[in-house]
């Protein structure tokens, strides 16, 4: 039996294969996040992408090298696995790959 984890989505990959539909912020903007930034990635089940997955905001707390951060999960997660899986306040390495959205407050 596998055992089911979570992954970030990998945003540029979902964005290249489809352009028009799947939006996400410049490389520039994606790439130069701050501490105090916000992030929204992709949360989806593994090995099973084609599950839904949840879109969560995690908070800028470090720059780890050149596009690399982590960061802290501002979003409570709504359902399973994710509720198993994550709580608000969790430490969450990501990646400006895995962006599809920027706040900054």
């Amino acid at each position: 039996m596998t055992e089911l984890r979570i992954v970030i989505a990998d945003a540029e990959a979902r964005h290249r294969k489809y352009p028009r539909t799947f939006q996400i912020p410049p490389r520039a903007l994606r790439r130069g996040l701050q501490p105090g930034h916000f992030a929204k990635l992709v949360f989806e089940p593994s090995p099973n992408p084609e599950e839904t997955g949840e879109r969560m905001w995690v908070e800028v707390t470090e720059i780890r090298g050149a596009g690399r951060y982590r960061g802290r999960l501002d979003s409570r997660p709504a359902t399973w696995p994710f509720t198993a899986a994550h709580r608000a306040g969790d430490r969450i390495d990501f990646g400006a790959e895995h962006v599809i959205d920027v706040m900054v407050r």
